[in-house]
């Protein structure tokens, strides 16, 4: 007999006061998708090994050279659930700062940019009995947004690596209260256009980072380095008779275009919860149309470029 002990699977996270310095206390414990929720930490170890010229070649056993965790946390994009807070920062907003975006806290409203600024957080992870910790994080994100499901975010990134160790499961995390909002009758344009059919959604924020090689750093390794920031969009719109869009003369024209993505009940200043996603000049920078079972459709990829490529922002549930 077998036993599925994926439920005994938690993770959670603080942002870092400083950058690689691993955080003890004040995590806050995430509700991931469960279908990928055994491989957060993944151990990459580099070893050095030395073959010796002898008659029979022998193999010395290897050292670790260069050790880092490779870190995927899938969850899902939420809302706070808290009446008339003036604060609705998510439990993800602790996973979008380590991907170098600022928290700015207005009443009923949280944004998060770009910034140069460095932000890092710590990764506790437990499966089966065994804790995984990573600290120094960062990393990239992908949103996915299909239509009549709930939105996801997965985070993909680095931090250094540590050796498992067999603890308890904590017992009765605390997840924070939050709202999953269906990806349905949502208000999403692309420059002019407005009332288009549009099948799905995908934003990834790549995130390029180098590893820093010294030989003052303990296996020669001081971490990693982040080196490219670029957000880019593809959605898949949908095309009837009538419809007059025409993309690939966007694409031709090489212009820009606000891009734009509500779901919930998200108004800027009265009550209602939900997200914002915006890119005020995203650029078209492909365009492929197909066939779908009868249906004429269009896969739009853009990529989002400014000082300020994008906004995420969230508006809490407001009952007051």
């Amino acid at each position: 007999m077998a036993f599925n002990e994926l439920r005994d699977a938690v993770v959670q996270v603080k942002s870092e006061a400083t950058p690689g310095d691993a955080e003890t206390t004040g995590f806050t414990t995430l509700e991931i998708n469960g279908t990928d929720s055994a491989g957060v930490v993944s151990p990459d170890l580099q070893f050095v090994e030395a073959t010796i010229l002898r008659p029979d070649f022998d193999q010395r056993p290897g050292t670790p050279g260069r050790a880092k965790s490779n870190i995927s946390i899938p969850s899902y994009l939420t809302t706070k659930a808290a009446a008339g807070t003036p604060a609705p920062t998510p439990a993800n907003g602790i996973l979008l700062k380590a991907c170098g975006l600022s928290e700015i806290v207005a009443t009923e409203l949280c944004t998060y940019t770009p910034v140069v600024t460095d932000q890092s957080m710590t990764v506790h992870s437990y499966n089966d009995g065994i804790k995984t910790i990573s600290a120094g994080v960062r990393g990239g994100l992908s949103i996915d947004l299909s239509a009549g499901q709930y939105p996801t975010m997965t985070f993909s990134g680095e931090g250094t690596y540590s050796a498992p160790t067999p603890v308890a499961v904590p017992s009765n995390p605390t997840y924070p209260a939050e709202i999953l909002h269906q990806v349905a009758t949502a208000n999403m344009v692309i420059g002019s256009a407005s009332a288009l059919v549009i099948r799905n959604f995908s934003f990834t924020w790549d995130v390029t980072q180098t590893e820093r090689l010294d030989i003052n750093s303990a296996n020669g390794y001081k971490g990693t380095a982040v080196t490219a920031k670029v957000g880019r969009i593809s959605t898949t719109v949908e095309f009837v008779d009538g419809t007059s869009w025409n993309p690939e003369a966007l694409l031709t024209a090489g212009a820009t275009h606000a891009v734009s993505l509500e779901i919930g009940d998200y108004i800027a200043t009265t009550s209602g919860s939900g997200f914002k996603f915006e890119a005020p000049a995203a650029q078209i920078t492909g365009v492929s149309r197909t066939a779908d079972s009868g249906v004429l459709a269009a896969t739009i990829d853009m990529v989002c470029t400014g000082n300020i490529p994008f906004n995420l922002i969230f508006k809490s549930a407001d009952n007051d």
